[in-house]
């Protein structure tokens, strides 16, 4: 096995020093990054050296200068090698890619959750445009440096609403994460990622149909979806009536889940 010295750095859009205090779990941390110090900032200047337009308004300046939150984590993990003895290999086997490009996915994917639930937890148009991912091993004398940068092309960079808390949703905030990013999220996992691609649309209409989509989901059973309005009225008005004594278990009552 081989051993990959993997470091991951994002910028955080639209959030303010609150998020310091937030706990995502799985090595990451939300880091204060000045602008001249952050690792990847040839990636996001443009050719004058000024910040490209998609964080301008995430920009915060303190005594010390200009800064960015950022999310980051420094972590080892192991690799298959691929060359297993005399015999012909290409560039491509020792890099290695198909591995890294997969152990890339379970990084991202898992930030992707982490800000969704953020998203559930208070409104801030918080998340990530870009991330980087920098991951460095040798197989025997050759020393590879993979740079993969994964973008979210439909990333809603327009919405100025910063997400911010007050000192007593600090803790509020880590318990929620820390109780729902389980099984409670891979439940709701469809219902939550049409929630958060409405968040993403720039025309209110398209963002309107999204979240009607997403309680439909949650709350009209499948063949119900799209035909019946005034059912799903009738259960969104059943819904506010909820109570901590009667309202269903939604482990068991799978007609409100996603297929």
């Amino acid at each position: 096995m081989i051993e990959v010295n993997v470091s991951i750095n994002a910028p955080v859009l639209y959030c303010d020093e609150t998020i310091l205090g937030i706990e995502i779990g799985n090595g990451y941390s939300f880091e204060k990054n000045y602008i001249d110090n952050l690792p990847f900032k040839e990636e996001i200047t443009d050719c004058r050296g000024d910040l490209t337009v998609d964080y301008l308004d995430s920009i915060k300046s303190d005594e010390n200068g200009k800064y960015l939150i950022c999310i980051s984590k420094k972590d080892v993990y192991q690799i298959e090698n691929q060359i297993k003895g005399p015999g012909v290999y290409t560039d491509k086997d020792m890099m290695c890619g198909n591995q890294v490009k997969a152990h890339n996915k379970l990084e991202t994917d898992y930030l992707y959750k982490m800000f969704s639930l953020l998203h559930l937890f208070k409104e801030g148009n918080i998340g990530t445009k870009e991330i980087f991912l920098d991951n460095v091993f040798s197989i025997g004398f050759m020393k590879n440096i993979l740079h993969n940068t994964s973008i979210n092309v439909t990333r809603n960079t327009t919405d100025d609403r910063v997400f911010s808390l007050v000192p007593d949703e600090v803790m509020s905030c880590n318990q929620f994460l820390s109780d729902y990013h389980g099984s409670e999220y891979t439940i709701f996992k469809n219902c939550i990622d049409e929630f958060v691609w409405g968040l993403e649309q720039v025309d209110i209409a398209t963002g309107f149909e999204q979240f009607t989509t997403a309680l439909e989901m949650t709350l009209l059973d499948h063949h119900q979806r799209g035909k019946k309005r005034s059912t799903f009225q009738k259960s969104r008005s059943n819904a506010r009536e909820y109570t901590d004594s009667n309202r269903p278990d939604v482990c068991e009552n799978e007609s409100i889940l996603p297929s």
